[in-house]
Protein backbone atom coordinates (compact mmCIF):
# COMPACT_ATOMS: atom_id res chain seq x y z
CA UNK A 1 0.00 0.00 0.00
CA UNK A 2 1.32 3.36 -0.95
CA UNK A 3 0.70 6.45 1.64
CA UNK A 4 0.30 9.49 0.51
CA UNK A 5 1.85 12.35 1.89
CA UNK A 6 -1.57 13.59 3.22
CA UNK A 7 -1.90 10.59 5.26
CA UNK A 8 2.03 10.46 6.16
CA UNK A 9 1.20 14.00 7.53
CA UNK A 10 -1.47 13.52 9.56
CA UNK A 11 -0.67 10.51 11.39
CA UNK A 12 1.24 12.67 14.36
CA UNK A 13 -1.75 13.96 15.01
CA UNK A 14 -4.03 11.11 14.88
CA UNK A 15 -1.65 9.49 17.14
CA UNK A 16 -2.20 12.68 20.03
CA UNK A 17 -5.87 12.33 19.23
CA UNK A 18 -5.84 8.33 20.22
CA UNK A 19 -3.05 9.24 23.39
CA UNK A 20 -6.28 11.83 24.68
CA UNK A 21 -8.70 9.95 24.04
CA UNK A 22 -7.22 6.50 26.32
CA UNK A 23 -5.89 9.34 29.01
CA UNK A 24 -9.77 10.55 29.22
CA UNK A 25 -10.94 6.90 29.94
CA UNK A 26 -7.97 6.65 32.28
CA UNK A 27 -5.01 4.85 30.50
CA UNK A 28 -1.95 5.64 31.12
CA UNK A 29 1.46 5.31 29.00
CA UNK A 30 3.18 2.50 30.76
CA UNK A 31 6.28 2.50 28.69
CA UNK A 32 6.85 3.49 25.29
CA UNK A 33 10.20 2.15 22.80
CA UNK A 34 11.05 2.82 19.61
CA UNK A 35 10.96 0.95 16.15
CA UNK A 36 14.57 0.90 14.73
CA UNK A 37 16.04 -0.82 11.68
CA UNK A 38 19.58 -1.46 10.71
CA UNK A 39 19.62 -2.51 6.69
CA UNK A 40 22.95 -4.69 6.75
CA UNK A 41 24.88 -4.19 3.62
CA UNK A 42 25.53 -6.97 0.88
CA UNK A 43 29.54 -7.98 1.56
CA UNK A 44 30.11 -5.48 4.06
CA UNK A 45 32.33 -7.19 7.05
CA UNK A 46 30.76 -6.85 10.45
CA UNK A 47 32.97 -8.70 12.55
CA UNK A 48 33.64 -7.34 15.42
CA UNK A 49 38.07 -6.75 17.09
CA UNK A 50 38.19 -9.61 19.68
CA UNK A 51 38.12 -8.63 22.86
CA UNK A 52 39.78 -10.65 25.63
CA UNK A 53 37.27 -12.52 27.68
CA UNK A 54 33.99 -11.65 26.14
CA UNK A 55 32.50 -14.74 24.70
CA UNK A 56 28.95 -15.21 22.71
CA UNK A 57 27.51 -18.15 22.73
CA UNK A 58 23.72 -19.85 21.37
CA UNK A 59 22.10 -21.17 23.95
CA UNK A 60 21.66 -25.62 23.53
CA UNK A 61 21.08 -27.22 26.85
CA UNK A 62 18.56 -27.05 29.83
CA UNK A 63 21.50 -24.95 31.96
CA UNK A 64 22.06 -22.71 29.65
CA UNK A 65 18.73 -21.94 28.89
CA UNK A 66 18.06 -21.32 33.09
CA UNK A 67 20.99 -18.79 32.89
CA UNK A 68 19.37 -17.32 29.69
CA UNK A 69 16.16 -17.07 31.64
CA UNK A 70 17.80 -15.59 34.83
CA UNK A 71 19.16 -12.79 33.33
CA UNK A 72 16.19 -12.15 30.95
CA UNK A 73 13.97 -12.09 34.53
CA UNK A 74 16.78 -9.69 36.09
CA UNK A 75 17.43 -7.31 33.54
CA UNK A 76 13.36 -6.61 32.28
CA UNK A 77 11.94 -7.36 36.40
CA UNK A 78 10.11 -10.08 35.76
CA UNK A 79 9.31 -13.80 35.93
CA UNK A 80 9.80 -16.27 33.39
CA UNK A 81 7.59 -19.54 34.87
CA UNK A 82 7.79 -23.11 34.14
CA UNK A 83 5.78 -22.84 31.19
CA UNK A 84 7.32 -20.20 29.57
CA UNK A 85 10.74 -22.26 29.97
CA UNK A 86 8.77 -25.15 28.22
CA UNK A 87 7.95 -22.69 24.91
CA UNK A 88 11.71 -21.34 25.15
CA UNK A 89 13.10 -25.16 25.14
CA UNK A 90 11.64 -25.71 21.77
CA UNK A 91 12.82 -23.05 20.54
CA UNK A 92 16.17 -23.93 20.55
CA UNK A 93 15.69 -26.46 17.45
CA UNK A 94 14.06 -23.76 15.89
CA UNK A 95 16.14 -22.51 12.81
CA UNK A 96 14.40 -19.43 12.59
CA UNK A 97 15.18 -18.47 15.99
CA UNK A 98 18.80 -18.00 17.79
CA UNK A 99 19.14 -17.71 21.28
CA UNK A 100 22.30 -16.23 22.62
CA UNK A 101 23.85 -15.55 25.78
CA UNK A 102 27.15 -13.38 26.05
CA UNK A 103 30.08 -14.17 28.67
CA UNK A 104 32.73 -12.01 30.49
CA UNK A 105 35.06 -13.97 31.56
CA UNK A 106 33.14 -16.78 31.82
CA UNK A 107 30.48 -15.31 33.60
CA UNK A 108 27.13 -15.11 31.89
CA UNK A 109 26.56 -11.58 31.46
CA UNK A 110 24.01 -11.11 28.73
CA UNK A 111 20.96 -12.18 26.78
CA UNK A 112 19.31 -12.18 23.15
CA UNK A 113 16.69 -13.60 21.09
CA UNK A 114 16.90 -13.79 17.57
CA UNK A 115 13.93 -14.13 15.09
CA UNK A 116 14.52 -14.35 11.35
CA UNK A 117 11.67 -13.45 9.40
CA UNK A 118 12.57 -13.96 5.58
CA UNK A 119 14.93 -11.24 5.17
CA UNK A 120 14.49 -9.43 8.61
CA UNK A 121 16.22 -10.42 11.75
CA UNK A 122 14.16 -9.23 14.74
CA UNK A 123 16.31 -8.81 18.23
CA UNK A 124 14.19 -9.56 21.09
CA UNK A 125 14.98 -9.71 24.54
CA UNK A 126 18.37 -8.23 24.55
CA UNK A 127 19.54 -7.86 28.61
CA UNK A 128 22.54 -7.27 30.60
CA UNK A 129 23.18 -8.41 34.28
CA UNK A 130 22.14 -5.35 36.53
CA UNK A 131 25.97 -5.52 38.21
CA UNK A 132 27.28 -5.47 34.36
CA UNK A 133 25.24 -2.34 33.04
CA UNK A 134 27.02 0.61 32.29
CA UNK A 135 30.25 -1.12 31.09
CA UNK A 136 30.50 -1.29 27.74
CA UNK A 137 28.24 -4.88 27.64
CA UNK A 138 25.73 -3.92 25.70
CA UNK A 139 27.26 -2.72 22.73
CA UNK A 140 30.47 -5.18 22.57
CA UNK A 141 26.74 -7.72 22.29
CA UNK A 142 25.31 -5.94 19.72
CA UNK A 143 28.49 -5.44 17.92
CA UNK A 144 28.66 -9.44 18.38
CA UNK A 145 24.90 -9.83 16.94
CA UNK A 146 25.09 -7.31 13.69
CA UNK A 147 27.77 -9.53 12.75
CA UNK A 148 25.89 -12.92 13.30
CA UNK A 149 22.67 -11.45 11.65
CA UNK A 150 25.45 -10.78 8.52
CA UNK A 151 26.24 -14.11 8.27
CA UNK A 152 22.60 -15.22 8.62
CA UNK A 153 21.96 -13.63 5.19
CA UNK A 154 19.69 -10.76 7.07
CA UNK A 155 19.03 -7.80 4.82
CA UNK A 156 17.46 -5.88 7.89
CA UNK A 157 18.03 -6.03 11.46
CA UNK A 158 14.61 -4.87 13.50
CA UNK A 159 14.00 -4.31 17.22
CA UNK A 160 12.49 -2.14 19.96
CA UNK A 161 14.44 0.67 21.68
CA UNK A 162 13.60 1.71 25.02
CA UNK A 163 14.68 4.90 26.15
CA UNK A 164 17.64 3.75 27.35
CA UNK A 165 18.97 2.24 24.97
CA UNK A 166 17.69 4.25 22.15
CA UNK A 167 21.54 6.03 22.59
CA UNK A 168 22.95 2.90 21.76
CA UNK A 169 21.48 1.52 18.80
CA UNK A 170 21.48 5.38 17.01
CA UNK A 171 24.94 4.74 18.18
CA UNK A 172 25.53 1.79 15.98
CA UNK A 173 23.59 3.20 12.93
CA UNK A 174 19.87 2.08 13.60
CA UNK A 175 17.74 4.55 11.55
CA UNK A 176 14.29 4.82 14.40
CA UNK A 177 11.11 4.00 11.99
CA UNK A 178 7.96 4.99 15.10
CA UNK A 179 6.94 4.99 18.37
CA UNK A 180 5.10 2.39 19.87
CA UNK A 181 3.33 3.29 23.18
CA UNK A 182 2.08 0.65 25.24
CA UNK A 183 -0.63 1.59 27.92
CA UNK A 184 -2.17 0.40 31.05
CA UNK A 185 -5.64 0.76 32.65
CA UNK A 186 -4.90 3.30 36.19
Amino acid sequence: MIRSDANRDSAPLKAQILDRQLEEKKWLCAFQQTAMYLPIKEGASYLPLPCSGFQVNRVRSGEEIAKWIEITSEAFAYHIDHIDRVVIEKLINDNTIQILTASQNEQVVACALLYKTGDSIGVHQLGVKKAFQGKGVARRFMLEIIAICALWQGKFIVLQASKEGLPLYESLGFKAQFLIKNYKKS
